[in-house]
């Protein structure tokens, strides 16, 4: 996820370089090309703000200390003393090798 983080800052960077060379024109237009370029690079700076917060709300959904990833009625929840597996149809589990399944009380419905 830093990566993410490193690309952003890179594009934003490269977008804002772009935008302050546009506005060295010469003529009676440069002032009003500056002023449209440092709008541009403003709202630049704000969209990569945004998306570097969203970057980070979704590793602290990654890395905290409840993950739950679903999709309708299906749930997969992973907590500090659990992994819960819930869905209201079918659940596979497919391996080439071996599956084992190890508890203390394993029960069968």
């Amino acid at each position: 996820m830093r990566s993410n983080l490193v690309a952003i800052a890179l594009v934003s960077a490269t977008l804002i370089c772009l935008a302050h060379g546009s506005a060295k024109s010469e003529g009676p237009t440069a002032p009003a090309a500056r002023l449209s370029a440092q709008g541009d690079v403003q709202q630049l700076k704000d969209e990569v703000k945004k998306l570097e917060e969203h970057v980070r709300q979704l590793e602290n959904k990654l890395n905290g200390e409840n993950i739950t990833l679903g999709s309708g009625s299906s749930k997969l929840a992973i907590n500090p003393s659990e992994i819960s597996i819930t869905s209201s149809g079918r659940i596979s589990i497919r391996a080439a090798g071996e599956v084992r399944i190890k508890g203390s009380k394993v029960t069968q419905n």
